[in-house]
């Protein structure tokens, strides 16, 4: 027999975190195990990468899509060109060797603070990897 469950549904991370809790590893311990990271030796060879590009943002370049270009205001006057995460993509694939498949399930993800503000408006920061 099947019951309709009319309960407050369980928020997904809560749910998650339960079945990892249950197998003795954290969230942050599973991610961590499944991270990899760029020495900081081959960072501080070169960094940035690319420079002059910049995360497409619709909030800080309205109208503007990838590929488009933009002068930084807030700096230099330097002239950007608007990016994904394409160029991130690069840089790891420069700094390690290793090209990063696409569907292969890994990512770039950028480790700072509340920096997604930071990253969309100071050119370069997009591709910068920080060596500790």
């Amino acid at each position: 027999m099947m019951h309709i469950y009319g309960g407050e549904l369980m928020s997904p991370i809560d749910s998650l975190e339960n079945y990892f809790r249950d197998a003795g590893v954290s969230i942050i311990e599973a991610a961590f195990h499944h991270s990899y990271f760029i020495h900081p030796d081959q960072v501080r060879r070169q960094t940035p990468y690319f420079p002059n590009r910049v995360r497409q943002s619709r909030e800080h370049y309205p109208g503007l899509r990838k590929g488009a270009t933009t002068v930084w205001n807030a700096g230099d006057g330097r002239e950007l060109k608007l990016d994904d995460n394409s160029q991130a993509q690069r840089a790891w694939e420069k700094y390690t060797g290793r090209k990063l498949e696409r569907g292969s399930g890994y990512g770039v993800r950028h480790i700072w603070g509340n920096m997604s503000l930071f990253r969309v408006m100071k050119p370069g920061l997009s591709t910068v990897m920080r060596p500790p």
